[in-house]
């Protein structure tokens, strides 16, 4: 229970910064825009979004909400986050995507139930403090170009999204994490994978898109739980016939390439419900893709305008 005066500064702020009431909707995760006017729902509030509300500073009154567990303050113009975010000891979400913070504040590594950090799209150059119960990070589009060692002692790190900063080679430290089940390395600066991605053997989604491959990493042939490859807009001109050695792989995202065909070996992929193929120049399949095509496996290419042979 927050106090009177607690209560009342809050309400000043958010009249002061034109925050919205949200009268209805506070609900775990799925918050309206908006802070309650209501002491009696502040007292006990478990979720708050603050996203795009040009937001330049945070009060310390926000902070007495012990409660919280969500809180969503993406999309504002906040370059720090006060060491006070030490007080929400039950959060567990916290979204700060789009803003303009250049370091996580040392009181990170108390926040004990936090287990998803969204920090993509800021100004990052190094991670110090960071929640030993971290599950899911999302740290991309930031100017990080040496993989921060506060990441690898993440022991529960399920989920890492790191692409669009400024690694010129794929982060060799990333293969000691073998907790992983997803990695997203998009908009990469790098054209091929080192052999120990073979290592993180629990990985069933790889996200590659916006990419610089220009040939199939065959590295990833290794990774037989791997059940999504996204390699969307890179310049492979071809898949190895390996690619069935894959037999768990259900999606294979591959538009914007310059692939002209696909190998047969691709049907060996049984559990294959997706193949998305747009904007390649695809000139003919292998007679036995028709089906797929017709099922809309293979998507992506004008029947009337390929050859099956």
């Amino acid at each position: 229970m927050i106090s009177v005066d607690t209560y009342k500064k809050l309400i000043e702020w958010a009249e002061e910064n034109c925050i919205p009431e949200n009268i209805k909707n506070f609900s775990y995760q799925y918050a309206n825009i908006g802070l309650p006017r209501d002491k009696a729902i502040l007292d006990n509030i478990e979720a708050l979004n603050f996203a795009e509300l040009g937001i330049n500073e945070l009060p310390k009154e926000l902070f007495e909400l012990s409660s919280l567990k969500f809180l969503n303050l993406s999309n504002n113009n906040l370059t720090e986050i006060p060491d006070e975010i030490v007080k929400l000891k039950n959060l567990e979400i916290l979204d700060l995507d789009n803003n303009k913070i250049s370091k996580t504040p040392e009181s990170f590594d108390k926040l004990t139930k936090l287990n998803t950090l969204y920090i993509s799209d800021n100004e990052l150059k190094s991670i110090e403090y960071l929640s030993d119960n971290i599950q899911s990070l999302y740290i991309q589009h930031n100017k990080l170009s040496l993989m921060p060692p506060s990441i690898l002692r993440l022991k529960k790190l399920k989920n890492l999204s790191i692409g669009g900063n400024l690694f010129e080679d794929f982060p060799l430290e990333i293969v000691t994490i073998d907790t992983l089940v997803y990695l997203s390395i998009s908009y990469h600066r790098f054209s091929k994978l080192p052999e120990e991605i073979k290592f993180l053997k629990k990985l069933t989604i790889l996200d590659m898109s916006e990419g610089k491959f220009k040939s199939f990493p065959k590295e990833i042939l290794s990774l037989k739980r791997l059940t999504e490859i996204d390699l969307g807009s890179n310049s492979l001109e071809s898949l190895p016939k390996e690619i069935g050695v894959l037999s768990n792989l259900k999606s294979l995202i591959l538009y914007g390439n310059k692939l002209k065909t696909l190998p047969e070996e691709i049907l060996q992929l049984k559990k294959l419900s997706e193949c998305m193929l747009n904007d390649n120049p695809i000139e003919h399949l292998p007679a036995p893709c028709k089906k797929l095509v017709k099922k809309d496996i293979i998507t992506g290419v004008y029947d009337d305008f390929i050859e099956y042979k």
